[in-house]
């Protein structure tokens, strides 16, 4: 999903949640779960971000391959460089 995709999920949730008005609390709190005094929302972002840790868990797992370079750039899209072997 990208990531404006996300932001807009989560500008979505807080305008539904303050109904268009001065935020209560901050966000980081509403997205700790109610043991944490929080509102157990979830936060969509930090999901989203753990969802491209365990795609890439799974692929280099099954890959034999070394890489050199893996990023995720601010459009929350994968690059995995691989490395070239020397002779």
């Amino acid at each position: 999903m990208p990531k404006n995709i996300a932001q807009r999920m989560t500008r979505q949730m807080k305008s539904f949640i303050w109904e268009n008005k001065r935020p209560l609390m901050n966000w980081m709190d509403v997205t700790q779960p109610k043991e944490n005094r929080g509102l157990g929302l979830p936060d969509i972002e930090a999901r989203l971000e753990a969802i491209q840790v365990m795609w890439l868990k799974k692929y280099l797992a099954l890959s034999q391959t070394s890489f050199s370079h893996i990023s995720i750039n601010s459009s929350s899209i994968l690059t995995v460089s691989m490395a070239t072997e020397s002779p």
